[in-house]
């Protein structure tokens, strides 16, 4: 019998489905199925952390399935060792994936994850240190106009890029679970959009990589977060003279502020997102 490491992995690698986008599927299909690579690897990941639990805990189990009473035990140390809820739900929501269930299954209750607790490339990570902004000024000037993740600019390639009937650059991209999306170049510092304006044309309609490497340790969210802000800002409208139907009117902790609902929307799909509090709670907040 295969090791508890590789049936946790062979489970979640036969649940990998290609060519179905993830906004098409049905429920049974989202439930079940898993629609990108990287969170297939996200999700072995994290079976790899439940493995180790168990064996410093010394729970012998041999199956996956004698495994799954261990779960909650597992999300409460996870909970206590102080884990960020945005690690334990993902966590949990790889556990479930293998268990064909919810994580709300298993009985824990997961700690809400918060606005004020999202630090991902916000600040100057000590990662993001061993990147130089300088030395690669036409990758961040290409991600700072177009948002696309790091997925998106090393596959980037000249063949992407087209200008429409209006003049204005779109992008063309497929990342995080299959979604295609054309991302319209713009970004409010006009050396950065000039210099990522260059690079574009210089490279449009050659069906090559305009980047060979985007290293791991460009803070690329951060990118996305400037470039979702400064095309809200371009985009938006005085929000005194909408009609309550067109504001998009926040709650909680942003209760009171008011948004463009139009522009939010425009901005959520260049970015790939479709729902709209994503982008005011994790981009222009």
């Amino acid at each position: 019998m295969p090791s508890l490491k590789c049936q946790f992995k062979n489970e979640l690698k036969g649940r990998l489905v290609y060519g179905i986008s993830k906004h098409n599927a049905t429920p049974k299909e989202l439930k079940e199925k898993i629609f990108s690579k990287s969170t297939l690897n996200a999700y072995i990941r994290h079976s790899e952390t439940f493995v180790r639990f168990l064996k410093k805990n010394n729970l012998s189990v041999s199956t996956i399935e004698a495994a799954k009473q261990f779960v909650p035990a597992f999300l409460d140390a996870e909970i206590n060792a102080g884990k960020s809820s945005y690690t334990i739900k993902a966590e949990a929501c790889a556990l479930a994936k293998v268990y064909r269930c919810s994580s709300n299954d298993f009985g824990v209750d997961l700690p809400k994850r918060s606005r004020k607790k999202i630090t991902n490339n916000r600040g100057k990570s000590e990662y993001a240190k061993h990147f130089s902004e300088i030395r690669h000024s036409d990758i961040v000037s290409f991600a700072k106009s177009t948002g696309l993740r790091r997925e998106g600019l090393n596959k980037v390639k000249g063949t992407d890029i087209r200008i429409d009937l209006n003049g204005k650059v779109l992008v063309h991209t497929k990342e995080k679970g299959g979604r295609e999306r054309e991302v319209p170049m713009y970004f409010s510092d006009d050396a950065v959009y000039r210099e990522a304006l260059q690079i574009a044309i210089k490279h449009m309609g050659r069906d090559e990589k305009i980047f060979d490497h985007v290293s791991k340790a460009a803070p690329t969210h951060r990118y996305r977060r400037a470039y979702a802000q400064s095309l809200y800002e371009h985009l938006a409208r005085d929000v005194s003279t909408l009609p309550t139907k067109e504001l998009y009117i926040c709650r909680k902790e942003l209760s009171g502020r008011k948004y463009d609902k139009l522009a939010l929307k425009t901005v959520s799909e260049a970015l790939g997102h479709s729902r709209l509090n994503v982008v005011v709670n994790d981009y222009l907040n």
